[in-house]
């Protein structure tokens, strides 16, 4: 198998689990990686703060074939619909390191990286005064509330950076 670059900060995933994603139909999954539906939920404030599990899906069929082309009636799984479907199977997505565009925000207690051409507004950063505002704060909880509204990213937009990581 190819040898992927892992993002600084970010942990591989086991070696059994790896994607194919064909030229003009499915992603091909191996290794039987769980899937599973999440929801962005909001606190008792209104502020998006926690995710909840919802409908888990089977990969074990392998592979196990997701839908890529948005038209399948079997979602998430791929039922043919792309040979009738009219879509654009190109490749869009940088093959750049994501911290490569990023800009750097130095606090005192943590650094925050920050690719805006990652955002997928889910707005975890917003929950508490904006994570941008909070990396520039003194103090334990200021510091926590910037770890987890980049670590709630589910983007890969924002990454907090503690004890010179990066």
């Amino acid at each position: 198998m190819k040898n992927l670059m892992v993002e600084p900060g970010s942990e591989a995933a086991p070696e059994r689990f790896h994607m194919t994603i064909t030229a003009g139909g499915p992603y091909l999954v191996f290794g039987h990686p769980p899937l599973r539906q999440q929801f962005m939920l909001p606190n008792r404030d209104g502020e998006i703060w926690y995710f909840q599990a919802g409908e888990k899906y089977s990969t074990e069929s392998e592979p196990t074939a997701l839908c890529r082309c948005g038209h399948s009636g079997d979602k998430p799984y791929c039922d043919g619909s792309h040979v009738r479907a009219d879509w654009d199977p190109s490749l869009t997505a940088s093959e750049e390191p994501l911290l490569d565009g990023a800009e750097r925000y130095e606090g005192p207690e943590v650094a925050l990286t920050d690719n805006r051409v990652y955002c997928a507004f889910a707005r975890f950063c917003d929950a508490k005064g904006q994570v941008w505002n909070l990396v520039g704060m003194e103090g334990k909880q200021a510091r926590d509330l910037t770890v987890r509204e980049a670590d709630h990213c589910p983007a890969g937009r924002l990454s907090a950076w503690t004890g010179g990581q990066e």
